[in-house]
């Protein structure tokens, strides 16, 4: 694989990111009843994913039984990734809406509703990877 893909890759995959949790905010701005910037939303959300997803890759790849390679992921730990990865994007889509939207938590509906969407969401977004439409450097939770 050359060094030109790859970055290839990983900028595409940033762009899909970018842009559908940008896409996603507008649902998050009619579920809270609030105008957000949506592009400001997509931005902090992929950043955040950027570090997370970076860290938990390292994590998984140094200390369990899990391989990388083009998709999909591989090894008898890979059940483990994805359940910390589910809970990585509970954390993830919580402080979205806790910067955002709301602090103290106080619309629970709304809340349960918008990080449960952006969880898969954010799974509808890692198809490309997934089906191995293309290779990335690192994932971006």
């Amino acid at each position: 694989m050359s060094s030109l893909t790859l970055v290839f890759g990983t900028l595409l995959y940033a762009g899909i990111k970018l842009s559908g949790y940008a896409l996603f905010a507008k649902v998050l701005n009619r579920l809270f009843s609030r105008s957000r910037n949506i592009w400001k939303i997509g931005v902090v959300r992929t950043l955040l994913g950027v570090v997370l997803g970076l860290a938990h890759n390292a994590f998984f790849l140094n200390f369990f039984k899990v391989s990388m390679g083009r998709a999909p992921l591989g090894g008898e730990d890979t059940w483990l990734y994805f359940l910390f990865l589910v809970i990585l994007r509970i954390l993830e889509w919580g402080l979205i809406i806790y910067w955002f939207y709301d602090k103290d938590f106080q619309q629970k509906k709304p809340v349960f509703t918008g990080i449960i969407l952006g969880i898969l969401w954010s799974f509808v977004l890692d198809i490309p990877i997934i089906v191995g439409l293309f290779t990335v450097a690192a994932s971006i939770c």
